[in-house]
């Protein structure tokens, strides 16, 4: 927690000249993370490293230091209402949720191919049964 810390500081310095870099990601980031599993899905997609043991500890970390901070860059907040314009959105959350309850395992996935491969050439021998027929 430290580190973190120092970089603010230093960044607090009046004779630094900057825009506020370091506490304004640090600060979109508190406001990401609400629980601790907000704090695994950012882990288990590579956006944050954990070496504090464990995500309720990230997760309070970013709670301790996030009141004190201000997002002082606009970009955050652009990709902040992206964000809840993404997650608003049902037809994204209806489509995941499908594939997380149907597609959970690739053997569903492979299963449903096939399935659709089987349809297809069924199709195809209708079609030309059905030529075959008014071609007599």
């Amino acid at each position: 927690m430290s580190l973190f810390l120092y970089l603010i500081a230093y960044e607090m310095c009046p004779d630094f000249l900057n825009n506020f870099g370091v506490t304004s990601y640090f600060g979109f980031l508190s406001s990401l993370i609400a629980h601790p599993d907000d704090a695994k899905q950012l882990r288990s997609a590579r956006i944050l490293c954990n070496l504090r043991g464990s995500d309720q500890a990230l997760a309070d970390l970013f709670h301790e230091i996030g009141p004190d901070l201000v997002l002082a860059h606009p970009m955050y907040n652009f990709i902040n209402a992206k964000l809840e314009k993404h997650y608003k959105t049902k037809w994204k959350t209806w489509f995941a949720e499908f594939f997380e309850d149907h597609f959970s395992s690739p053997w569903a996935m492979l299963a449903f191919i096939g399935a659709l491969v089987v349809l297809v050439l069924s199709g195809i021998q209708t079609w030309y049964t059905v030529l075959s027929f008014y071609r007599k």
